[in-house]
């Protein structure tokens, strides 16, 4: 019941952020604070439509608000508040107009459609029946993506400039800054807050036993969530600490090492790993250096399924590796790699679109029906769902906009709030390899970065329209003088009018001068 009423009020508190904070600040703590506060369970499942739930109902809600503050800001200035703050930068249209981006978007939403209909036939391993897709599940699988993101589509048109993006980071470290508190209090008395306030527990106790203590949970799916949201909340903070010069940044500094105390104590190696790795990127480079960090990490997540399937990841050094830390790690690694063979075999059967959902992507004993497999990583997920269509465009879509920068910074004069971003997002993509956690916080990191590359593409075809006054020409033997700026004509005063009588010359003063 609990459960059941944060999810219904949420929309209420919603409403009440946009009504007191800027509308970019507003989005990030609805989608940022409705993936950490809400529960997992229970959902909103209607017919043909998404099931709503942590997910989507931040993401809806502050779509509804949005709407009405766009509108709000079109009436006439006495129908406003006349205290109202100067209209942030809002990008036009909901869709974008990168072409690139489009395609991106194309493949992943019409791709989710030839999946399902790709997917007609049923399957059977031994007494376990798997039934066809019909056409019912395409336009849900349609819109279950475009609900999927919509954080992105509102990141891209509220979020797309550099205040917004030092907006954005700083939600991020304030986020995971107080969500320590509930972190370490499940370090010391187990994770049991979930079932405390919303009476359940996802997952098994056992994954939550760590050295003699425990891992946290709070209120996300898994405990290696929580680790790389500690993750994205350090990177954030140590950014806007680079980005401003307001005198409480240094706050953020410290901030950011406190979240670092709470995700080791967390007992998550992974995220830890990632953080320790990108936080001399944040503090010590440039934004070219950091961009191109950024950028180099990008490309290794979306070659990763070609890299994994041509042997050239290094499978045994990396197992080796986590057997000097732990045995029971080096298993775990282990047999996530064995997952990852079988299931990448299976899904080279169709590659174009997938196999499709219920399960049918998993691998089955072909005589007793039992499901051999385990998915770990987001990307063999994807790929084995939906196919390279869905991968290109899914991973694309998240890829895309940190190597576009990186390529053309110069013409983008990127800030060190973007680049930051852009390194945040990055340690997002790294953990999507061996985990799942793709969340409206990282659709939101990278609907920012894409609108920032339609925001200076717009920038500059303003600078282009308008053509530069060019030097007048004079004799080739001296200088150029610029053009002397035209202003417009004065508005005629009102005065005496003084008419002066000309004198008639006569013939003999004519003579006279002459």
């Amino acid at each position: 019941m609990v459960a059941l009423s944060a999810l219904l009020v949420w929309p209420l508190v919603v409403a009440i952020l946009f009504n007191r904070l800027r509308l970019p600040l507003a989005l990030a703590w609805s989608v940022v604070a409705g993936y950490l506060l809400l529960p997992l369970q229970p959902d909103i499942n209607l017919p043909l439509l998404p099931k709503l739930d942590k997910n989507l109902i931040p993401s809806l809600a502050a779509l509804v608000m949005a709407i009405l503050v766009l509108r709000r800001q079109s009436l006439p200035s006495r129908l406003r508040n006349r205290q109202e703050t100067p209209q942030d930068v809002v990008l036009t249209g909901w869709l974008p107009r990168n072409n690139i981006v489009r395609l991106l978007l194309l493949a992943m939403v019409a791709g989710a459609f030839m999946t399902t209909v790709t997917n007609g036939d049923s399957l059977l391993y031994g007494p376990r029946y798997i039934p066809g897709l019909s056409f019912y599940d395409a336009f849900s699988a349609v819109l279950t993506s475009l609900a999927w993101l919509l954080p992105f589509f509102l990141a891209r048109k509220f979020l797309a400039d550099p205040e917004s993006h030092r907006s954005l980071l700083m939600v991020l470290c304030l986020a995971g800054l107080f969500y320590t508190l509930p972190a370490l209090y499940e370090v010391r008395m187990s994770p049991q807050l979930s079932r405390m306030i919303y009476g359940f527990f996802p997952g098994s106790w056992v994954q939550y036993l760590r050295s003699e203590g425990f891992r946290p949970l709070v209120f996300l799916a898994h405990g290696l969530r929580l680790g790389i949201f500690f993750s994205v909340a350090i990177l954030a903070g140590l950014a806007y600490f680079r980005a401003t010069r307001d005198s409480k940044r240094w706050l953020y500094l410290a901030a950011a090492f406190w979240i670092l105390a709470t995700l080791t104590v967390s007992k998550t190696l992974g995220a830890l790993l990632i953080t320790l790795g990108l936080i001399p990127v944040v503090l010590a480079f440039g934004v070219r250096l950091q961009l191109l960090a950024a950028a180099t990490l990008a490309v290794i997540v979306i070659s990763f399924p070609i890299l994994r399937g041509a042997g050239l990841v290094p499978v045994e050094a990396l197992t080796s590796f986590a057997e000097t830390i732990s045995p029971a790690r080096a298993r775990s690694l282990s047999f996530r790699f064995e997952n990852e063979d079988i299931l990448l075999e299976k899904a080279n059967q169709r590659p174009a679109f997938g196999w499709g959902g219920w399960g049918r992507a998993r691998v089955y004993d072909k005589d007793t029906g039992r499901d051999l497999s385990i998915t770990d990583g987001r990307w063999v997920i994807t790929i084995g769902r939906s196919g390279w269509a869905g991968y290109l465009g899914e991973f694309g879509l998240l890829t895309i906009p940190i190597i576009a920068m990186a390529l053309r910074r110069r013409k983008y004069e990127i800030s060190l709030a973007t680049s930051g971003l852009a390194v945040v997002l990055a340690a997002n993509l790294i953990d999507l390899i061996p985990n799942s956690p793709l969340t409206p916080v990282t659709w939101l990191m990278a609907g920012a970065l894409v609108g920032r590359l339609e925001l200076q593409r717009i920038s500059s075809a303003r600078q282009t329209a308008i053509p530069e006054p060019e030097p007048e020409r004079t004799s080739r033997y001296s200088r150029p003088r610029p053009a002397a700026q035209t202003l417009p004509p004065e508005p005629e005063q009102p005065g005496p009018v003084v008419v002066r009588k000309r004198r008639a010359y006569t013939r003999q003063e004519t003579k006279a001068k002459s």
